[in-house]
């Protein structure tokens, strides 16, 4: 069996017409930790959990391979994720950002 790999995404995402918010925000970051032992199956989790959650990608910032003498490393924020896909394969933080008015 292969162990599961950390992988963590930054993608850039607007609200999908049919989000509620669309008309408050323009777009978020999305942090998303997800465990896999394929990365290609990782970022395809990743963008279905966007999508399920009714935002649109822009574009994937960054994609991360976490190794294991890194995660104590990691900042607060990270760590949480981390923590919580830990218990369900998949865990993220939208930070959102408001439309200029």
């Amino acid at each position: 069996m292969v162990n599961p790999n950390h992988y963590l995404f930054v993608i850039n995402i607007v609200p999908m017409q049919e989000n509620e918010i669309n008309k408050d925000i323009a777009g978020a970051k999305a942090h998303i930790c997800v465990i896999s032992s394929v990365r290609e199956r990782a970022k395809l989790r990743a963008i279905d959990y966007i999508k399920k959650h009714l935002w649109n990608i822009v574009n994937v910032e960054y994609e991360l391979l976490i190794h294991e003498e890194q995660i104590p490393n990691l900042h607060e924020d990270e760590f949480a994720l981390y923590k919580s896909a830990l218990h369900s394969g998949i865990a993220a933080h939208f930070l959102a950002y408001p439309k200029e008015s």
